[in-house]
């Protein structure tokens, strides 16, 4: 059964708990045996920059996968998959297309400050 649970609910969610520190994510792990291996046809198979894509366990395990370019050559885009566990053979891809690009960047956004790259830690730096 679908639920009925809207992907931006999802996404404001995540979002929210990530901003108060609920939740801890790390970089996304596509190998065979990580969690997201098996779900790599969902995205079909086109570039994944690893150093933007992230993971976390919230009672079943969420990932956000930047693909910088789409395999019709289109802009970078964001994409949210949901398994319910490490076990699962189940795996949902939540966002279709360029949807709800602009949530999934501020998530992003706050992920990031967790696993800052060297240019953000160096801007930041120099911010302060």
């Amino acid at each position: 059964m679908k639920s009925k649970i809207e992907t931006k609910q999802i996404i404001d969610k995540l979002t929210r708990d990530t901003a108060s520190g609920k939740l801890h994510w790390s970089h996304i792990d596509w190998g065979i045996g990580g969690v997201f291996g098996k779900a790599k046809t969902l995205l079909k198979d086109c570039r994944i920059d690893l150093d933007n894509s992230f993971s976390c366990n919230a009672c079943g395990h969420f990932g956000l996968v930047y693909k910088p370019l789409q395999e019709n050559g289109g802009p970078p885009s964001l994409h949210l998959v949901v398994t319910p566990s490490e076990e699962a053979n189940d795996f949902r891809l939540l966002n279709k297309g360029d949807e709800l690009q602009q949530e999934l960047a501020q998530l992003q956004i706050m992920i990031k400050k967790q696993h800052p790259s060297v240019d953000d830690f160096l801007n930041e730096f120099m911010l302060s």
